[in-house]
Protein backbone atom coordinates (compact mmCIF):
# COMPACT_ATOMS: atom_id res chain seq x y z
CA UNK A 1 0.00 0.00 0.00
CA UNK A 2 1.58 3.29 -1.22
CA UNK A 3 2.58 5.77 1.51
CA UNK A 4 1.96 9.06 1.62
CA UNK A 5 5.56 9.48 0.75
CA UNK A 6 5.37 8.04 -2.33
CA UNK A 7 2.29 9.83 -3.17
CA UNK A 8 3.97 12.95 -3.10
CA UNK A 9 6.27 11.69 -4.95
CA UNK A 10 4.08 11.40 -8.48
CA UNK A 11 2.29 15.00 -7.87
CA UNK A 12 2.40 16.97 -11.22
CA UNK A 13 3.98 20.40 -10.03
CA UNK A 14 4.03 22.06 -13.85
CA UNK A 15 2.88 25.37 -14.50
CA UNK A 16 0.84 26.34 -17.60
CA UNK A 17 2.98 29.12 -19.19
CA UNK A 18 0.85 32.03 -21.86
CA UNK A 19 2.60 32.22 -25.11
CA UNK A 20 4.21 35.52 -26.18
CA UNK A 21 2.70 37.82 -28.53
CA UNK A 22 3.53 37.54 -31.95
CA UNK A 23 5.38 40.69 -33.36
CA UNK A 24 5.96 42.24 -37.06
CA UNK A 25 9.26 41.76 -38.20
CA UNK A 26 10.77 45.26 -39.58
CA UNK A 27 12.38 43.30 -42.39
CA UNK A 28 8.74 43.73 -43.97
CA UNK A 29 8.04 47.36 -43.95
CA UNK A 30 10.12 47.93 -46.94
CA UNK A 31 8.40 45.95 -49.67
CA UNK A 32 5.45 47.56 -47.98
CA UNK A 33 6.08 51.09 -48.67
CA UNK A 34 7.35 50.28 -52.06
CA UNK A 35 4.02 48.86 -53.13
CA UNK A 36 2.18 51.40 -51.68
CA UNK A 37 4.18 54.41 -53.37
CA UNK A 38 3.47 52.08 -56.37
CA UNK A 39 -0.27 51.99 -55.97
CA UNK A 40 0.02 55.48 -55.17
CA UNK A 41 1.72 56.55 -58.35
CA UNK A 42 -0.57 53.88 -60.67
CA UNK A 43 -3.64 55.65 -58.96
CA UNK A 44 -2.62 59.15 -59.41
CA UNK A 45 -1.65 58.55 -62.70
CA UNK A 46 -4.95 56.92 -63.50
CA UNK A 47 -6.51 59.73 -62.11
CA UNK A 48 -4.51 62.64 -64.11
CA UNK A 49 -4.50 61.11 -67.60
CA UNK A 50 -7.81 62.20 -69.86
CA UNK A 51 -9.36 60.42 -73.24
CA UNK A 52 -7.19 59.47 -75.92
CA UNK A 53 -7.25 61.21 -79.27
CA UNK A 54 -5.92 60.55 -82.52
CA UNK A 55 -4.41 63.47 -85.44
CA UNK A 56 -4.31 62.65 -89.11
CA UNK A 57 -1.05 64.63 -90.75
CA UNK A 58 -0.48 64.83 -93.54
CA UNK A 59 3.10 64.12 -92.60
CA UNK A 60 5.19 64.17 -89.00
CA UNK A 61 8.31 64.95 -89.09
CA UNK A 62 10.53 64.21 -85.52
CA UNK A 63 6.92 62.91 -84.06
CA UNK A 64 8.28 60.02 -81.66
CA UNK A 65 5.90 58.30 -79.28
CA UNK A 66 5.96 58.30 -75.67
CA UNK A 67 8.77 61.36 -76.32
CA UNK A 68 6.89 64.23 -78.17
CA UNK A 69 4.66 66.12 -75.89
CA UNK A 70 1.41 68.42 -76.46
CA UNK A 71 1.25 71.72 -75.32
CA UNK A 72 -1.39 74.17 -75.00
CA UNK A 73 -0.64 78.24 -74.11
CA UNK A 74 2.68 76.22 -73.12
CA UNK A 75 1.47 73.86 -70.68
CA UNK A 76 2.22 70.10 -71.49
CA UNK A 77 -1.43 69.07 -71.70
CA UNK A 78 -0.46 65.57 -73.16
CA UNK A 79 1.62 63.12 -74.59
CA UNK A 80 2.08 60.67 -77.56
CA UNK A 81 1.70 57.08 -77.39
CA UNK A 82 1.75 56.12 -81.10
CA UNK A 83 2.80 57.19 -84.33
CA UNK A 84 1.63 55.33 -87.77
CA UNK A 85 0.41 55.66 -91.13
CA UNK A 86 -2.84 54.52 -92.49
CA UNK A 87 -3.72 51.72 -94.59
CA UNK A 88 -2.98 53.63 -97.70
CA UNK A 89 0.02 54.76 -96.30
CA UNK A 90 -0.80 58.64 -97.70
CA UNK A 91 -1.40 59.95 -94.39
CA UNK A 92 0.38 60.14 -90.05
CA UNK A 93 -1.87 58.97 -87.76
CA UNK A 94 -1.23 60.23 -83.89
CA UNK A 95 -2.34 59.20 -81.16
CA UNK A 96 -2.14 61.28 -77.78
CA UNK A 97 -2.82 60.79 -74.25
CA UNK A 98 -4.17 63.61 -72.90
CA UNK A 99 -4.13 64.84 -69.57
CA UNK A 100 -7.19 65.29 -67.41
CA UNK A 101 -7.04 69.32 -67.19
CA UNK A 102 -6.77 68.76 -70.93
CA UNK A 103 -9.38 67.10 -71.57
CA UNK A 104 -11.48 69.49 -73.26
CA UNK A 105 -9.00 70.22 -75.88
CA UNK A 106 -11.13 66.27 -77.10
CA UNK A 107 -13.88 69.03 -78.44
CA UNK A 108 -15.11 68.99 -82.13
CA UNK A 109 -13.48 72.27 -83.72
CA UNK A 110 -10.04 71.82 -82.05
CA UNK A 111 -6.67 72.67 -84.07
CA UNK A 112 -3.69 70.41 -84.18
CA UNK A 113 -0.44 71.28 -85.80
CA UNK A 114 3.07 70.55 -85.76
CA UNK A 115 5.47 73.49 -84.45
CA UNK A 116 8.60 73.80 -86.11
CA UNK A 117 10.68 76.63 -86.90
CA UNK A 118 9.41 79.02 -89.42
CA UNK A 119 11.33 81.37 -90.65
CA UNK A 120 9.70 84.14 -93.26
CA UNK A 121 8.84 88.00 -93.37
CA UNK A 122 5.42 87.50 -92.38
CA UNK A 123 6.05 85.69 -89.36
CA UNK A 124 9.07 83.53 -86.96
CA UNK A 125 7.72 80.70 -84.77
CA UNK A 126 8.61 77.68 -83.63
CA UNK A 127 12.09 78.67 -82.75
CA UNK A 128 12.44 76.68 -79.58
CA UNK A 129 11.82 73.23 -81.73
CA UNK A 130 15.51 73.80 -83.07
CA UNK A 131 17.13 72.84 -79.25
CA UNK A 132 14.04 70.98 -78.16
CA UNK A 133 12.42 69.08 -80.88
CA UNK A 134 9.37 69.43 -82.72
CA UNK A 135 5.91 69.17 -80.72
CA UNK A 136 2.20 69.55 -81.23
CA UNK A 137 0.69 72.38 -80.39
CA UNK A 138 -3.57 72.73 -79.92
CA UNK A 139 -6.11 75.86 -80.11
CA UNK A 140 -9.31 75.06 -78.00
CA UNK A 141 -12.62 74.70 -80.21
CA UNK A 142 -15.81 74.62 -79.29
CA UNK A 143 -18.15 71.31 -79.76
CA UNK A 144 -19.40 67.88 -78.99
CA UNK A 145 -16.16 65.66 -77.92
CA UNK A 146 -14.51 63.37 -79.96
CA UNK A 147 -11.65 61.77 -80.64
CA UNK A 148 -10.54 61.54 -84.10
CA UNK A 149 -9.32 64.99 -85.89
CA UNK A 150 -7.45 66.40 -88.90
CA UNK A 151 -4.22 67.91 -87.77
CA UNK A 152 -3.44 71.62 -90.02
CA UNK A 153 -0.56 71.54 -92.28
CA UNK A 154 0.64 75.17 -91.02
CA UNK A 155 0.54 77.15 -87.80
CA UNK A 156 -3.04 78.93 -87.70
CA UNK A 157 -2.80 83.22 -88.41
CA UNK A 158 -4.04 83.39 -84.08
CA UNK A 159 -2.70 79.63 -82.29
CA UNK A 160 -4.32 81.47 -79.22
CA UNK A 161 -7.84 81.57 -79.44
CA UNK A 162 -9.96 81.95 -82.88
CA UNK A 163 -10.64 85.36 -84.64
CA UNK A 164 -13.71 87.14 -83.89
CA UNK A 165 -14.48 87.61 -87.35
CA UNK A 166 -13.65 86.26 -90.69
CA UNK A 167 -14.56 88.32 -93.82
CA UNK A 168 -14.15 87.29 -97.81
CA UNK A 169 -12.49 90.11 -99.37
CA UNK A 170 -13.03 90.01 -103.01
CA UNK A 171 -10.72 91.61 -106.61
CA UNK A 172 -9.94 90.14 -109.78
CA UNK A 173 -6.66 90.59 -108.89
CA UNK A 174 -4.31 90.12 -105.68
CA UNK A 175 -0.99 90.28 -106.30
CA UNK A 176 1.04 91.87 -103.28
CA UNK A 177 -0.70 89.81 -100.23
CA UNK A 178 0.88 86.46 -98.63
CA UNK A 179 -0.15 84.96 -95.86
CA UNK A 180 -0.34 86.47 -92.71
CA UNK A 181 -0.11 90.11 -94.23
CA UNK A 182 -1.84 92.96 -91.84
CA UNK A 183 -4.82 94.43 -91.81
CA UNK A 184 -4.83 98.26 -90.49
CA UNK A 185 -7.63 100.28 -89.06
CA UNK A 186 -6.16 103.93 -89.04
CA UNK A 187 -2.63 102.70 -89.10
CA UNK A 188 -2.61 99.97 -85.81
CA UNK A 189 -3.00 96.38 -87.00
CA UNK A 190 -6.70 94.46 -86.27
CA UNK A 191 -6.43 91.58 -87.81
CA UNK A 192 -4.37 89.99 -91.24
CA UNK A 193 -4.84 87.77 -93.54
CA UNK A 194 -4.98 83.76 -93.68
CA UNK A 195 -4.65 82.61 -97.57
CA UNK A 196 -5.93 83.65 -100.93
CA UNK A 197 -8.02 81.40 -103.22
CA UNK A 198 -9.87 81.26 -106.71
CA UNK A 199 -13.43 81.73 -107.27
CA UNK A 200 -15.10 79.74 -109.68
CA UNK A 201 -15.92 82.97 -111.53
CA UNK A 202 -12.16 83.06 -111.92
CA UNK A 203 -12.17 86.54 -109.31
CA UNK A 204 -9.60 86.27 -106.26
CA UNK A 205 -10.48 86.13 -102.54
CA UNK A 206 -8.88 86.91 -99.45
CA UNK A 207 -9.62 84.92 -96.24
CA UNK A 208 -9.20 87.52 -93.90
CA UNK A 209 -9.58 87.53 -90.15
CA UNK A 210 -10.50 90.32 -87.39
CA UNK A 211 -9.53 89.82 -84.11
CA UNK A 212 -11.89 89.68 -81.61
CA UNK A 213 -11.59 93.28 -79.32
CA UNK A 214 -11.72 94.97 -83.05
CA UNK A 215 -15.10 93.41 -84.19
CA UNK A 216 -16.95 96.63 -83.73
CA UNK A 217 -14.87 98.08 -86.23
CA UNK A 218 -15.82 96.35 -89.44
CA UNK A 219 -19.54 97.69 -90.56
CA UNK A 220 -21.80 96.59 -93.63
CA UNK A 221 -20.52 100.18 -94.89
CA UNK A 222 -16.68 99.58 -94.37
CA UNK A 223 -14.32 99.63 -97.14
CA UNK A 224 -11.31 97.43 -97.81
CA UNK A 225 -8.60 98.42 -100.04
CA UNK A 226 -4.75 98.29 -100.78
CA UNK A 227 -2.19 99.60 -98.86
CA UNK A 228 0.53 101.06 -100.94
CA UNK A 229 4.15 99.79 -99.29
CA UNK A 230 5.29 103.21 -101.44
CA UNK A 231 3.81 106.64 -103.12
CA UNK A 232 4.91 108.57 -105.96
CA UNK A 233 3.55 112.36 -105.76
CA UNK A 234 4.63 115.01 -108.58
CA UNK A 235 3.67 118.49 -108.28
CA UNK A 236 4.75 122.13 -108.40
CA UNK A 237 6.51 121.53 -105.35
CA UNK A 238 8.71 118.52 -106.41
CA UNK A 239 8.46 114.95 -106.47
CA UNK A 240 7.74 113.36 -102.93
CA UNK A 241 8.15 109.68 -102.21
CA UNK A 242 6.69 108.08 -99.13
CA UNK A 243 7.63 104.64 -98.06
CA UNK A 244 5.97 102.74 -95.10
CA UNK A 245 7.84 99.85 -94.06
CA UNK A 246 10.14 97.01 -95.87
CA UNK A 247 7.52 94.07 -94.20
CA UNK A 248 4.69 96.38 -96.17
CA UNK A 249 6.54 96.83 -99.64
CA UNK A 250 7.54 92.62 -99.53
CA UNK A 251 4.19 91.44 -98.28
CA UNK A 252 1.26 93.84 -98.87
CA UNK A 253 -0.54 96.07 -96.51
CA UNK A 254 -4.86 96.18 -96.67
CA UNK A 255 -6.68 99.05 -94.68
CA UNK A 256 -9.94 99.49 -93.60
CA UNK A 257 -12.23 102.02 -92.76
CA UNK A 258 -15.59 103.26 -92.54
CA UNK A 259 -16.04 106.73 -94.13
CA UNK A 260 -19.97 107.58 -93.79
CA UNK A 261 -22.02 106.95 -90.60
CA UNK A 262 -21.65 103.37 -89.36
CA UNK A 263 -24.34 100.84 -89.98
CA UNK A 264 -24.84 97.37 -88.48
CA UNK A 265 -22.47 95.09 -87.79
CA UNK A 266 -21.33 92.18 -89.88
CA UNK A 267 -21.36 88.59 -89.15
CA UNK A 268 -19.00 85.31 -89.84
CA UNK A 269 -18.62 84.92 -94.00
CA UNK A 270 -19.41 88.61 -94.98
CA UNK A 271 -18.18 89.93 -98.41
CA UNK A 272 -16.73 92.81 -99.11
CA UNK A 273 -14.75 94.63 -102.19
CA UNK A 274 -10.98 94.69 -102.28
CA UNK A 275 -10.03 97.89 -103.99
CA UNK A 276 -6.90 98.92 -105.47
CA UNK A 277 -6.69 102.46 -103.74
CA UNK A 278 -8.00 104.36 -100.96
CA UNK A 279 -9.38 106.76 -103.78
CA UNK A 280 -11.25 104.11 -105.38
CA UNK A 281 -12.49 102.59 -102.01
CA UNK A 282 -13.72 106.55 -101.15
CA UNK A 283 -15.62 106.77 -104.60
CA UNK A 284 -17.61 103.65 -103.99
CA UNK A 285 -18.45 100.29 -106.00
CA UNK A 286 -21.19 101.83 -108.27
CA UNK A 287 -20.70 102.04 -111.83
CA UNK A 288 -21.37 99.39 -114.56
CA UNK A 289 -18.45 97.42 -116.51
CA UNK A 290 -18.54 97.58 -120.43
CA UNK A 291 -16.15 95.67 -122.98
CA UNK A 292 -13.66 96.75 -125.32
CA UNK A 293 -12.10 94.65 -128.45
CA UNK A 294 -8.70 94.95 -130.39
CA UNK A 295 -6.42 92.92 -132.43
CA UNK A 296 -4.06 93.44 -130.26
CA UNK A 297 -4.04 95.32 -126.69
CA UNK A 298 -0.31 95.67 -125.57
CA UNK A 299 1.02 97.96 -122.37
CA UNK A 300 -1.92 97.80 -120.78
CA UNK A 301 -2.79 96.46 -117.40
CA UNK A 302 -5.31 95.88 -114.92
CA UNK A 303 -6.24 99.11 -112.66
CA UNK A 304 -4.66 101.57 -115.26
CA UNK A 305 -7.12 104.53 -116.00
CA UNK A 306 -10.16 104.94 -118.22
CA UNK A 307 -9.88 108.55 -118.97
CA UNK A 308 -12.78 110.91 -120.72
CA UNK A 309 -11.55 114.51 -121.49
CA UNK A 310 -8.67 114.04 -119.20
CA UNK A 311 -10.55 112.82 -116.42
CA UNK A 312 -10.84 109.47 -114.94
CA UNK A 313 -13.89 108.02 -114.39
CA UNK A 314 -13.05 104.56 -114.38
CA UNK A 315 -10.61 102.05 -114.85
CA UNK A 316 -9.44 98.68 -116.29
CA UNK A 317 -10.62 95.52 -114.23
CA UNK A 318 -9.34 92.79 -116.07
CA UNK A 319 -7.81 91.69 -119.62
CA UNK A 320 -9.27 88.08 -121.31
CA UNK A 321 -9.36 86.14 -124.38
CA UNK A 322 -12.57 85.48 -125.73
CA UNK A 323 -13.85 81.83 -127.23
CA UNK A 324 -11.98 83.00 -130.83
CA UNK A 325 -9.13 83.40 -129.25
CA UNK A 326 -9.27 87.51 -129.70
CA UNK A 327 -8.56 89.86 -126.50
CA UNK A 328 -11.42 91.91 -125.01
CA UNK A 329 -11.06 94.45 -121.77
CA UNK A 330 -13.60 95.01 -119.21
CA UNK A 331 -13.38 98.49 -117.77
CA UNK A 332 -15.76 100.20 -115.09
CA UNK A 333 -17.17 103.52 -115.43
CA UNK A 334 -18.18 105.11 -112.14
CA UNK A 335 -21.84 105.84 -111.72
CA UNK A 336 -21.27 109.48 -111.94
CA UNK A 337 -19.42 109.48 -115.65
CA UNK A 338 -22.24 107.11 -117.05
CA UNK A 339 -23.94 109.49 -118.82
CA UNK A 340 -20.92 110.50 -120.45
CA UNK A 341 -20.48 107.20 -122.36
CA UNK A 342 -23.21 106.83 -125.80
CA UNK A 343 -23.47 104.45 -128.32
CA UNK A 344 -21.69 106.23 -130.52
CA UNK A 345 -18.30 107.11 -128.60
CA UNK A 346 -14.89 105.63 -129.33
CA UNK A 347 -11.99 104.10 -127.18
CA UNK A 348 -8.27 104.68 -128.18
CA UNK A 349 -5.24 103.70 -126.02
CA UNK A 350 -3.42 106.60 -124.51
CA UNK A 351 0.32 106.03 -124.51
CA UNK A 352 2.37 107.39 -121.92
CA UNK A 353 5.02 109.29 -124.57
CA UNK A 354 3.80 110.93 -128.06
CA UNK A 355 6.84 111.60 -130.93
CA UNK A 356 5.40 113.77 -133.64
CA UNK A 357 7.66 114.54 -136.26
CA UNK A 358 8.40 117.11 -139.34
CA UNK A 359 10.24 118.79 -141.51
CA UNK A 360 12.60 120.27 -138.86
CA UNK A 361 10.49 119.47 -135.95
CA UNK A 362 10.73 116.54 -133.43
CA UNK A 363 8.43 116.97 -130.39
CA UNK A 364 8.44 114.23 -127.69
CA UNK A 365 5.72 114.27 -125.00
CA UNK A 366 4.89 112.56 -121.96
CA UNK A 367 1.12 111.99 -121.04
CA UNK A 368 1.71 111.04 -116.75
CA UNK A 369 3.86 109.18 -114.84
CA UNK A 370 1.10 106.73 -114.46
CA UNK A 371 0.27 106.26 -118.23
CA UNK A 372 3.84 105.92 -118.68
CA UNK A 373 4.24 103.00 -116.62
CA UNK A 374 0.30 101.28 -116.78
CA UNK A 375 -0.77 102.24 -119.74
CA UNK A 376 -4.65 103.89 -119.89
CA UNK A 377 -7.47 104.14 -121.91
CA UNK A 378 -9.36 107.28 -123.36
CA UNK A 379 -13.20 107.94 -125.02
CA UNK A 380 -15.36 110.61 -126.05
CA UNK A 381 -18.21 111.13 -128.53
CA UNK A 382 -16.31 112.47 -131.75
CA UNK A 383 -19.59 113.79 -133.43
CA UNK A 384 -22.44 115.65 -132.74
CA UNK A 385 -24.99 112.59 -133.37
CA UNK A 386 -23.82 110.87 -130.19
CA UNK A 387 -26.76 108.48 -130.11
CA UNK A 388 -28.10 107.77 -126.81
CA UNK A 389 -26.29 106.33 -123.42
CA UNK A 390 -24.93 103.22 -123.59
CA UNK A 391 -26.42 100.36 -121.92
CA UNK A 392 -23.92 98.64 -118.97
CA UNK A 393 -22.12 95.71 -120.92
CA UNK A 394 -22.11 97.02 -124.43
CA UNK A 395 -19.11 96.48 -126.23
CA UNK A 396 -16.69 99.04 -128.33
CA UNK A 397 -13.37 98.56 -130.58
CA UNK A 398 -10.76 100.12 -129.01
CA UNK A 399 -8.15 102.09 -131.71
CA UNK A 400 -4.74 102.21 -131.21
CA UNK A 401 -4.29 105.65 -130.75
CA UNK A 402 -6.65 109.02 -130.86
CA UNK A 403 -6.22 109.78 -134.49
CA UNK A 404 -7.32 106.14 -135.67
CA UNK A 405 -10.01 107.12 -133.63
CA UNK A 406 -10.78 109.88 -135.11
CA UNK A 407 -10.79 108.86 -139.16
CA UNK A 408 -13.51 107.83 -141.50
CA UNK A 409 -14.88 103.97 -141.28
CA UNK A 410 -14.41 104.12 -144.97
CA UNK A 411 -11.26 101.95 -145.65
CA UNK A 412 -8.31 103.34 -148.90
CA UNK A 413 -6.56 100.98 -150.28
CA UNK A 414 -3.14 101.57 -152.13
CA UNK A 415 -1.07 99.09 -153.77
CA UNK A 416 2.74 99.29 -153.85
CA UNK A 417 6.11 97.19 -154.80
CA UNK A 418 8.07 97.46 -151.92
CA UNK A 419 6.52 97.75 -148.25
CA UNK A 420 9.74 98.15 -146.39
CA UNK A 421 9.38 100.49 -143.10
CA UNK A 422 5.17 100.44 -143.31
CA UNK A 423 4.15 99.21 -140.24
CA UNK A 424 0.25 98.66 -139.37
CA UNK A 425 -0.95 100.58 -136.52
CA UNK A 426 1.90 103.41 -136.82
CA UNK A 427 2.66 104.56 -140.55
CA UNK A 428 0.94 107.45 -141.12
CA UNK A 429 -0.33 109.15 -144.34
CA UNK A 430 0.09 112.68 -144.57
CA UNK A 431 -0.74 115.78 -147.14
CA UNK A 432 1.32 118.70 -147.42
CA UNK A 433 3.41 117.48 -144.56
CA UNK A 434 0.11 117.18 -142.24
CA UNK A 435 -1.02 113.44 -141.09
CA UNK A 436 -4.17 113.02 -142.31
CA UNK A 437 -4.60 108.94 -141.86
CA UNK A 438 -3.44 105.70 -140.41
CA UNK A 439 -2.22 102.27 -142.13
CA UNK A 440 -4.51 99.79 -140.32
CA UNK A 441 -3.12 96.96 -142.28
CA UNK A 442 -0.40 95.68 -144.56
CA UNK A 443 0.35 92.39 -146.39
CA UNK A 444 0.64 90.85 -149.26
CA UNK A 445 -1.70 89.56 -152.52
CA UNK A 446 -0.37 88.98 -155.70
CA UNK A 447 3.68 89.61 -155.36
CA UNK A 448 2.76 93.16 -154.48
CA UNK A 449 2.30 94.70 -151.05
CA UNK A 450 -1.47 95.67 -150.19
CA UNK A 451 -1.87 98.38 -147.50
CA UNK A 452 -5.78 99.31 -146.05
CA UNK A 453 -5.46 102.95 -144.74
CA UNK A 454 -8.25 105.11 -142.96
CA UNK A 455 -8.48 108.90 -143.80
CA UNK A 456 -9.75 111.74 -141.08
CA UNK A 457 -13.11 113.01 -142.25
CA UNK A 458 -13.04 115.82 -144.23
CA UNK A 459 -10.09 114.07 -147.06
CA UNK A 460 -12.31 112.15 -149.22
CA UNK A 461 -10.85 114.92 -151.45
CA UNK A 462 -8.43 112.85 -151.84
CA UNK A 463 -10.16 109.58 -153.24
CA UNK A 464 -9.85 110.51 -156.91
CA UNK A 465 -8.39 108.87 -160.19
CA UNK A 466 -4.88 111.02 -160.07
CA UNK A 467 -4.09 111.09 -156.64
CA UNK A 468 -0.80 109.41 -155.85
CA UNK A 469 0.83 107.59 -153.11
CA UNK A 470 4.40 107.07 -152.59
CA UNK A 471 6.17 105.88 -149.51
CA UNK A 472 8.72 108.73 -148.03
CA UNK A 473 12.21 106.94 -146.88
CA UNK A 474 15.13 109.04 -145.85
CA UNK A 475 17.35 109.43 -148.91
CA UNK A 476 20.80 111.01 -149.65
CA UNK A 477 21.28 112.95 -152.64
CA UNK A 478 23.90 114.86 -154.31
CA UNK A 479 21.15 117.87 -153.86
CA UNK A 480 20.88 117.02 -150.12
CA UNK A 481 19.79 114.82 -147.18
CA UNK A 482 15.29 114.41 -147.63
CA UNK A 483 12.95 112.46 -145.39
CA UNK A 484 15.36 112.89 -142.38
CA UNK A 485 12.70 113.03 -139.99
CA UNK A 486 11.28 109.24 -140.82
CA UNK A 487 14.44 108.43 -138.76
CA UNK A 488 12.75 109.32 -135.55
CA UNK A 489 8.42 108.76 -136.80
CA UNK A 490 9.65 105.99 -139.17
CA UNK A 491 8.18 105.81 -142.96
CA UNK A 492 5.21 107.44 -143.98
CA UNK A 493 3.07 107.74 -147.64
CA UNK A 494 2.80 111.22 -148.97
CA UNK A 495 0.09 111.64 -151.02
CA UNK A 496 0.23 114.56 -153.97
CA UNK A 497 -3.26 116.31 -154.22
CA UNK A 498 -5.55 115.39 -157.28
CA UNK A 499 -5.88 118.17 -159.76
CA UNK A 500 -8.37 116.35 -162.57
CA UNK A 501 -10.83 113.65 -161.93
CA UNK A 502 -13.49 114.52 -159.23
CA UNK A 503 -14.66 110.43 -159.15
CA UNK A 504 -14.27 108.54 -155.28
CA UNK A 505 -11.86 105.67 -155.28
CA UNK A 506 -11.33 103.05 -153.01
CA UNK A 507 -8.33 101.31 -154.49
CA UNK A 508 -5.11 103.48 -155.86
CA UNK A 509 -1.97 101.92 -156.99
CA UNK A 510 1.23 102.94 -156.82
CA UNK A 511 3.05 103.81 -160.25
CA UNK A 512 0.17 102.38 -162.24
CA UNK A 513 2.32 102.60 -165.83
CA UNK A 514 4.63 100.67 -164.12
CA UNK A 515 2.56 97.72 -163.32
CA UNK A 516 0.49 98.04 -167.10
CA UNK A 517 4.06 97.43 -168.36
CA UNK A 518 5.09 94.56 -165.98
CA UNK A 519 1.25 93.21 -167.20
CA UNK A 520 2.48 93.45 -170.93
CA UNK A 521 5.47 91.46 -170.57
CA UNK A 522 3.87 88.65 -168.71
CA UNK A 523 1.48 88.32 -171.22
CA UNK A 524 4.01 88.02 -174.25
CA UNK A 525 5.66 85.35 -172.37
Amino acid sequence: MPTEHSQSHFTDHGKVISHANIRFSWIWLFPLLAFLTTAWFFWNNWRSEGPTIEVEFHEAPGIQANKTLLFYRGVAAGAVTDVKLDEHLSKAIVQIRLKAFAAPLSQAGTLYWIDQPVISLAKTSGLSSIIQGNSIQARLGEGPRTTHFIGMEKMPLHPLEAPGLILKLTAHEIPYLEEGSPITYRGITIGGVMRKEILTDGNSVVIAAIQKQYIGLIHSNSHFWMLPAASLKVGPNGIQTEIQNLKNMLLGTIAVDTFQAPQEEVKNGASFKLASSEQEARSGNEGATFHLYAQEIPTLYVDAPVLHRGIIVGKIEKKEMNSEGKPFITIFIKQEFLNTLHEKSVFWRLPGTKIQAGPGIIKMEISSLQSLLQGGIAYDSLTTDQGSVAEAGSSFPLFSNEQAARLSPEPLKMTFDDGQGLLAGETQVRYLGVPIGLVEEVHIKHHHVEVTAYLAPGYDVLRKPDTSFSIVHPKLRLDGLSGIETLVSGVYIECTRPTKSSKRLVHFMDRIWKRVAREKIEEKK
